[in-house]
């Protein structure tokens, strides 16, 4: 590109690089009154906004009236150039098309609402003394152990969470939610509608999750009998005991890769419309929760990440593996942008300056699209006020300052989504080894330490200025090493750190001799 083109680019954006509103929709939604937010925001260079029904929202949910608001949305988006983007769900976690709370004022989940069959599962084991009466119920395999005790498993229903590891209830959400914009839409996908946001997904089941299909498609996948093998998902240490539960998270991981990710972003492929959304960015959480987040979320046309630390710590503090879960995503697959949702909950007293800090962090981080959390449609009842605030909007004094603000983050991202990374330090993602170190669905002393060592190894070199991003192991057996450097999608890295219990099999020993 000619730095003439880079001049202007910069001078003045395209829109596709401002940021994009987390734009929550509680209380009556007035059409008209939502074309006039629109009309706030463009005049700000907000040129985006995701269509987010929040816990107090009052319209019925993907009924007539809320049809008629997203309706004037896309009419009012057409005309000002502004891009409503379509949030896939009541509130959160996406997947239930519908409400799972006991307050509010929508009806209760679609999905749920067919049965048992679609909500989530986990596994727990009780130990029963010598002589004692065992539970039937919900019981699914039992052994004796050395005691004379029997050890008993037994399988848990969630009845308010979806069963993310079920390809067809995945499916059923998609024809609730999905299916329902296409009808309505379809023309006007890829253009006005850039895409689908999902969020704070994650498998439920604790303290082991659990599918009812798992028995067959561990057998399928691993060649034994993972309902002979259950008591090593509690204990031991042996090489057979770490075995099976390496292959018990890898094959929750792969259930939940494609139940979800892979089948909404084959729809949204399909359909030219981009994937994003965020799920679990803490590694010690990843085997029970989000599996390999490398695999999963490579699926995404714009991998994301969601950013804590304006809410919970002060002062306030970006940590630095939130941004780089979804930047790592992105290079190593080749995806253009890679998201945050941004700084949500920091309060009323944050000031764009603090907000501004943020930015720039995750600006160096390599973040070039943020979605701003959050744009109140309304907050005058004390729900929304107190619903994870700042409002950026209308309702906050700084408002009228706010395009400075908007310009100024459309230039980070276009800076960040035309420029290439220089990225010398690749940090392995040791989840494998993490698998094998999860006792009753919790990392042992060894793999808290391995996750506490993998964020502090990425602090330090952050913090002394030696930008660095996480390598999976796929994208490492995949890479080309040429002229000592580790290349793979957008990367090319000149060091990598991995743990001492790395797992180094004959298809990694050839890339790095």
């Amino acid at each position: 590109m000619d730095i003439k083109d880079v001049i202007k680019g910069f001078e003045k954006p395209d829109r596709k690089y401002s940021a994009v509103a987390f734009w929550f929709w509680n209380d009556e939604l007035d059409p008209d009154f939502l074309a006039w937010q629109i009309d706030e925001m463009v005049d700000k260079g907000v040129y985006g906004g995701f269509m987010h029904a929040r816990a107090y929202l009052k319209t019925p949910y993907l009924e007539e009236d809320w049809w008629k608001a997203v309706d004037k949305c896309i009419a009012r988006g057409r005309e000002k150039g502004f891009y409503p983007w379509i949030y896939d769900e009541y509130a959160w976690p996406s997947g239930t098309a519908g409400s799972t709370f006991e307050y509010g004022y929508q009806k209760p989940s679609r999905v749920l609402a067919e049965g048992e069959k679609n909500m989530a599962k986990g596994l727990y084991a009780r130990k029963y003394t010598a002589g004692e009466s065992i539970n039937e119920e919900n019981l699914l395999a039992k052994f004796p152990t050395d005691d004379g005790s029997t050890l008993a498993f037994y399988r848990r229903v969630y009845p308010k969470s979806v069963d993310y590891l079920n390809k067809d209830t995945i499916r059923t959400f998609i024809n609730y939610t999905h299916e329902e914009y296409k009808k309505r839409y379809k023309s006007d996908f890829g253009t006005i509608i850039p895409g689908v946001f999902f969020d704070e997904i994650y498998m439920i089941g604790y303290p082991l999750p659990w599918t009812d299909s798992l028995p067959e498609e561990f057998l399928a996948r691993c060649g034994y009998d993972l309902m002979k093998e259950l008591p090593h998902l509690l204990e031991g240490e042996d090489d057979h005991a770490r075995k099976v539960r390496r292959d018990y998270y890898r094959v929750i991981s792969e259930l939940y890769e494609e139940a979800f990710f892979k089948q909404i972003s084959k729809w949204c492929t399909e359909n030219n419309l981009m994937l994003t959304g965020h799920t679990e960015e803490y590694l010690q959480s990843h085997p029970r929760r989000q599996g390999n987040f490398f695999n999963t979320m490579r699926h995404l046309h714009i991998p994301g990440a969601d950013n804590h630390d304006y809410r919970y710590r002060f002062p306030r503090k970006i940590t630095f593996c939130e941004p780089k879960y979804s930047v790592s995503v992105a290079r190593a697959y080749n995806r253009e942008r890679c998201m945050s949702e941004a700084m949500g909950g920091a309060g009323w007293g944050c000031s764009l300056q603090e907000f501004k800090r943020g930015i720039n962090t995750m600006g160096a981080m390599g973040i070039n699209m943020f979605t701003l959390h959050g744009f109140y449609n309304e907050c005058e009842h004390q729900g929304s006020q107190a619903d994870w605030p700042t409002s950026f909007f209308y309702q906050n004094p700084y408002w009228k300052y706010f395009k400075t603000f908007g310009d100024y983050i459309s230039r980070i991202c276009y800076m960040n989504t035309i420029g290439r990374p220089v990225v010398d330090n690749a940090l392995y993602y040791p989840i494998n080894e993490l698998y094998e170190d999860m006792i009753q669905g919790e990392a042992n002393e060894h793999g808290k330490l391995m996750c506490q060592d993998f964020d502090m190894a990425l602090n330090i070199l952050l913090c002394r200025q030696m930008d660095t991003d996480m390598i999976d192991y796929e994208s490492l057996a995949r890479a080309d090493i040429r002229g000592g450097k580790i290349e793979v999608g957008q990367q090319s890295f000149s060091a990598l750190i991995c743990p001492t219990n790395m797992k180094i099999d004959e298809i990694l020993a050839k890339k790095l001799r």
